[in-house]
């Protein structure tokens, strides 16, 4: 994709300006060209081909992004809501790929795409940068270890499917931005969540320590948080309150009184003072 040489260096922090970098080259910089041919130079993928596919389909992820935060936004939704028809017109081509870029959507509704951008920018902003790409690739080389320890064999496969998606969003993060990268990351979590569950003890560390890797990214990777040790502590405490809700109910003692559903711990006193009256 041809970008600016502060785009290569800035990927874009947030969905809808990385929306706005790609329909602004398939529409503005080419109103003349049809637009399978513009895509195809945007996203540097043939049409019709597998890889031309997963790319579009990341494009499509984008702007399912866009809606999410105008639905969770009612001042943003109020402002751009209207505008997301148009957007998404221009991402699916529904009036063809032979179209020219011009007829996709009109240049005003790219403006408020770009403003939408820009906004959420300011308010949530994501940065790429060597130090945020250094804790991703630790926290990708403690997954891989994960990956070599007796997993079940279904949350393996998921775990696995999650890297490299994102090794590939890694390569492509000057196109997608940096937000389906964090959302990828944040899914495993979810995923090492359940592999602790159902894991033995050493395995549980190796989870852990790649789950800790994972926050001290998301950390980094926001312009709000500068005390990486804080972000370890925290890390640390949800780790250890992860470990424990792994571990399995432990039973109670021989000779304990087992209760009942249903009944209550006092119920051999009751017993007890029914017989004596």
């Amino acid at each position: 994709m041809s970008t600016p040489e502060s785009d290569v260096l800035a990927p874009p922090n947030n969905p809808a300006t990385a929306l706005f970098n790609i329909l602004k080259v398939v529409v503005l910089d080419n109103p003349d060209s049809a637009v399978m041919e513009t895509w195809s130079r945007t996203l540097d993928a043939q049409l019709a081909t597998p890889d031309f596919v997963r790319k579009h389909t990341e494009v499509v992820r984008l702007m399912d992004s866009v809606i999410v935060v105008l639905n969770g936004d009612a001042e943003l939704s109020e402002s751009f809501l209207e505008y997301v028809p148009q957007w998404y017109d221009a991402v699916v081509c529904r009036s063809g790929w032979q179209d020219r870029g011009s007829n996709m959507v009109s240049a005003d509704a790219l403006k408020q795409l770009r403003s939408l951008g820009m906004t959420i920018g300011r308010t949530s902003p994501r940065v790429w940068d060597d130090e945020s790409r250094a804790r991703l690739e630790d926290a990708f080389e403690k997954w891989s270890l994960v990956l070599n320890t007796e997993l079940p064999p279904d949350l393996a496969q998921d775990i696995r499917a999650r890297l490299v998606h994102l090794r590939w969003l890694m390569d492509n993060v000057g196109t997608f931005g940096v937000g389906p990268i964090t959302n990828t990351v944040s899914g495993l979590v979810a995923s090492g969540s359940q592999a602790m569950t159902r894991s033995t003890a050493s395995v549980k560390v190796k989870i852990g320590a790649a789950i800790g890797a994972v926050f001290v990214f998301l950390g980094q990777s926001h312009q709000a948080v500068d005390d990486v040790a804080g972000i370890l502590e925290g890390t640390n405490q949800i780790v250890r309150e992860i470990e424990q809700l792994a571990e399995p109910q432990k039973a109670l003692p021989p000779g304990h009184p087992q209760i009942e559903a249903g009944s209550s711990g006092d119920s051999a006193s009751d017993t007890s003072a029914a017989t004596d009256g």
